[in-house]
């Protein structure tokens, strides 16, 4: 589900809780929220995302921190 002309690659681990509200170290590639994830939520217009195995974990920019937790 990456944006169109970019392919986002997924993290094999992470060490930190994969859990609402847990802040993300800023050294991980982010991408924008697709529109097709804005459709489901259209609050998170603007966020980003990144992948951990096969699941799609939600962020807000501003704070880093995890807002959703997606089955890929």
């Amino acid at each position: 589900m990456p944006p169109h002309g970019d392919h986002a690659f997924a993290v094999t681990s992470v060490n930190f809780a994969i859990s609402v509200g847990t802040r993300v170290p800023r050294s991980l590639h982010f991408y924008r929220v697709p529109k097709e994830l804005v459709q489901i939520n259209p609050r998170w217009r603007g966020y980003d995302y990144f992948l951990v195995g096969e699941q799609i974990i939600v962020l807000n920019p501003r704070t880093h921190e995890i807002v959703a937790v997606l089955d890929a």
